[in-house]
């Protein structure tokens, strides 16, 4: 099915006003040295590094001295993830905000609602595990950290120009996209669980389990590249959806790679110089490699994100 794309006056009133785009787009890359900091608390066993949620040692969160926050490494990185995630909880309102004022399609206003919960849930899960110190909970909110900003990514993609604008009806024939897309959503749920469970740890079963799932998640990655690259490669297909097959099959296998890569570095990083991770002695490649996994492990949960619902949204049965 060719699809003929709608003119510059159609698209722009498709696509209605520019500001939830931006303000979900603004969400999600302040989700990313929120990731950042999250890596680095578990890395550094900082969890408890700094005592209260919105009013640390009788200070509101925003107003807490600038000498206590450099007490300690541990501490200034706690007391940043903290900030930044209220950082993102406010984004995420506007975004709701903006989308609700200005844009009159429903599943738009899903989206934008569905990104604020997950928000307000992640940073609930957070606070209680500080006022508990539940090591548990620590876990859960490391697992959920990486769900939450791959919806954020998802909010911004429905958010944005390009999926307003693109046709309603399905441009490219290749209904397989969508379940190889599904199930490389599912392989990748059950791989951060795993990692997590490994970094709050649960010893060498979890990393081991990790490393099996690792190898299932590339394979099914590399498999649903190659097949969008495919897909987006048919003569007489929409022009769009060749594009934006092709760029998501770039973003997720470029990303498997680099995942894989620094997955080794960071598994010898912790063995070879720190002595696993029940080991209190925290060597400074185990801080790199360790947080940069786990960084980019939520920027390829984004890219399964962004080619599942790429995937969906052009890929159907053959006209």
């Amino acid at each position: 099915m060719t699809a003929v794309m709608p003119n510059d006056t159609q698209a722009a009133t498709r696509a209605g006003s520019p500001w939830p785009a931006r303000f979900a787009w603004a969400t999600w890359w302040a989700a990313i040295p929120l990731v950042v900091l999250g890596g680095l608390i578990t890395t550094m066993r900082a969890g408890m590094a700094e005592d209260g949620w919105f009013k640390p040692e009788g200070h509101w969160l925003w107003l807490y001295p600038m000498e206590k926050r450099m007490v300690s490494a541990g501490r200034f990185v706690e007391h940043h993830h903290r900030e930044l995630g209220t950082l993102v909880g406010l984004l995420a309102i506007a975004t709701v905000v903006a989308t609700f004022a200005t844009r009159t399609n429903g599943k738009a206003k899903l989206a934008a609602a569905v990104g604020l919960v997950a928000v307000t849930f992640q940073g609930i899960i957070g606070g209680v595990r500080v006022l508990e110190n539940n090591p548990e909970l620590a876990f859960l909110h490391g697992v959920l950290g990486q769900v939450v900003f791959g919806i954020l990514a998802g909010v911004a993609i429905v958010l944005s120009g390009a999926w307003q604008r693109f046709p309603d009806r399905q441009t490219v024939a290749a209904p397989a996209l969508r379940w190889m897309a599904m199930g490389l959503v599912a392989a990748l749920l059950v791989q951060v669980t795993l990692g997590g469970w490994y970094r709050h740890g649960h010893g060498h079963t979890a990393i081991m389990l990790h490393g099996f799932m690792a190898v299932a998640v590339v394979v099914l990655g590399i498999r649903l590249g190659a097949r969008m690259v495919d897909a987006g490669g048919v003569d007489g297909q929409a022009p769009e959806a060749q594009r934006r097959l092709r760029r998501a099959s770039r973003t997720l296998v470029g990303l498997l790679h680099a995942q894989w890569v620094l997955g080794g570095i960071a598994l010898y990083a912790v063995f070879a110089h720190s002595g696993g991770m029940s080991s209190q002695d925290i060597s400074h490649p185990e801080i790199v490699f360790s947080t940069l996994h786990v960084t980019v492990g939520a920027l390829l949960t984004a890219a399964v994100v962004q080619a599942f619902l790429w995937s969906r949204r052009v890929a159907g049965p053959q006209a």
